[in-house]
């Protein structure tokens, strides 16, 4: 997805996308969990406080990782690598390609299990691809997202928020 581009979602479908990822969150004791473009785009979080500062940032490096696993993963000779695994001291990220160009990431700490995590993440992909699927046959596909076109200099703006 360009630089220029970006999904808008529905009130319908982030109203739906909220309760799949504080379902998520609840049920898998992980502490945050996130869904996001391959192009860094936050569509929609639960556990991290837009106010720590800190989740634009986290949306910015995974997309960045992301990117840069996918493009090892082809140098190697496999075609995409479908999911990730960073393991720290204190906190664990687990990130996947739900469907394009969708990515779902969490953190976790040791109160979750990366078996647990891996299962759920499963059911959640399938739960997210039948809301896509659904949302195209009932005819609904521009109340799904559209996409937004803007030239990378509007894009670069949209950084700042300037009517603070």
């Amino acid at each position: 997805m360009p630089l220029g581009e970006r999904i808008i979602l529905s009130e319908e479908i982030s109203n739906q996308l909220d309760v799949y990822l504080k379902d998520f969150v609840d049920l898998s004791f992980t502490k945050a969990a996130f869904l996001i473009t391959k192009g860094g785009q936050l569509l929609n979080q639960c556990g991290i406080s837009p106010k720590s500062g800190k989740l634009f940032s986290l949306v910015s490096l995974i997309s960045g990782i992301f990117s840069s696993t996918q493009n090892l993963s082809m140098i190697v000779g496999e075609k995409n690598f479908k999911n990730f695994f960073q393991q720290g001291k204190r906190y664990s990220v687990y990130y996947s390609l739900l469907t394009d160009p969708f990515v779902f990431v969490t953190i976790f700490n040791e109160d979750a299990l990366l078996g647990d995590i891996q299962l759920r993440v499963e059911e959640l992909e399938e739960k997210i691809r039948k809301l896509l699927i659904q949302t195209i046959q009932e005819g609904r596909a521009a109340s799904f997202f559209g996409f937004s076109s803007r030239t990378p200099e509007e894009a670069f703006t949209d950084l700042f928020d300037f009517n603070v």
